[in-house]
């Protein structure tokens, strides 16, 4: 029997925030922020055409957009307070989501996880569009618990995704249903004129 596709995947990788000689270290976390925002990792600078837009959560759990270099200034400071950082894919085979659909797959995860304050950013130049998540940990999540988290995002993008089809379905309908009308109303204003052309 035939597979349907995935239409979501959800992938994590840790990143250790050491220089080699065991110090605290930004480096190699100032690189990958820079790829995720332009999409090179040559030297990191606040210029060149973004590849999308920053999201995250506040103190209140809600959905706030950030600026990159905000971005860059929250990963530095954690990268020194945190040994570990989470590097997050959450792609989707249809698209269209919005921030705030990822948003809430971030927040699935960090109920298991226990993420604390994170940051995301949405690329749309790819042929499917996924969001990328930063977040930092004081240890290595166990595998019984990554699996957990992982799958309770998988879970809810696939229901963004659900929804989000639903939705341009709905909206394909409406539009159905309006052209139909007009077609009808504009037949209706015909068989009238002739009508009238014929009392006439």
């Amino acid at each position: 029997m035939k597979q349907t596709p995935a239409t979501s995947y959800v992938n994590a990788l840790v990143m250790r925030n050491q220089s080699q000689n065991g110090n605290p270290s930004f480096s190699r976390l100032r690189y990958f922020v820079h790829y995720l925002q332009q999409g090179s990792r040559l030297e990191p600078d606040l210029g060149g055409e973004a590849r999308g837009n920053w999201y995250g959560n506040g103190e209140n759990g809600q959905l706030y957009a950030y600026h990159y270099p905000d971005v860059v200034t929250w990963a530095r400071e954690n990268s020194h307070e945190h040994p570990y950082t989470y590097q997050l894919l959450l792609s989707t085979r249809d698209g269209q989501l919005t921030p705030h659909s990822f948003h809430q797959t971030m927040q699935a995860g960090s109920q298991a996880w226990d993420m604390g304050e994170y940051r995301f950013i949405v690329h749309e130049d790819t042929a499917h569009q996924h969001a990328h998540g930063l977040f930092f940990s004081d240890r290595r999540l166990p595998k019984t618990l990554f699996l957990e988290g992982q799958q309770a995002m998988q879970e809810s993008l696939a229901q963004a995704v659900k929804r989000q089809q639903q939705e341009a379905e709905l909206e394909a309908t409406r539009q159905r249903e309006a052209q139909e009308q007009q077609v009808q109303l504009s037949a209706r204003r015909r068989q009238l004129s002739r009508s009238r052309g014929l009392d006439l």
